[in-house]
């Protein structure tokens, strides 16, 4: 796969489409917590690089809703790291089932889980018709978002 490809390199994003998202998420340079298919269930991809510094991270949230589950719903946000007393509330609730805790994903996850995201100056929440889109054309159009979560480039 090129390293950066451009929103018209459709066979880039056809394989792209059949990648699980933690494989996609290390193509961006992000981190990944979620099902495989991010498209067909659910997933965030999140840049942790300011977490410890600053006790950010920008994130991009992927699920279904609507009838049917048809609708796919996208969501840029920020994600802050909690005061001590609740991030240990917060990776109890979120960990509570996982035999390895301690890293800066799981915190990040732990805070999203705990309290949500704010928006960003991204766009808001992107919807697909899932019947109308294939998953390749939704990774071609969400390309410029990750890109933008990933500090690469704005979109």
């Amino acid at each position: 796969m090129t390293a950066t490809p451009t929103v018209y390199d459709n066979d880039y994003f056809r394989r792209l489409a059949t990648l699980p998202g933690w494989e996609i998420a290390t193509r961006y340079g992000l981190t990944y917590d979620g099902e495989p298919d991010p498209i067909e269930n659910w997933g965030v991809f999140y840049d942790g690089r300011h977490w410890e510094a600053h006790g950010v991270a920008a994130s991009l949230q992927l699920y279904r809703s609507g009838a049917g589950n048809r609708t796919l719903i996208v969501t840029p946000g920020t994600v802050h790291k909690l005061a001590p007393d609740l991030m240990t509330k917060a990776t109890a609730y979120a960990l509570a089932d996982a035999t390895e805790t301690g890293n800066t994903l799981d915190e990040i996850a732990a805070c999203h889980q705990w309290s949500g995201a704010r928006p960003t100056g991204l766009d808001d929440s992107l919807l697909y018709d899932t019947a109308a889109w294939e998953a390749w054309r939704v990774w071609a159009s969400l390309h410029p978002t990750l890109l933008a979560v990933a500090g690469k480039g704005a979109k």
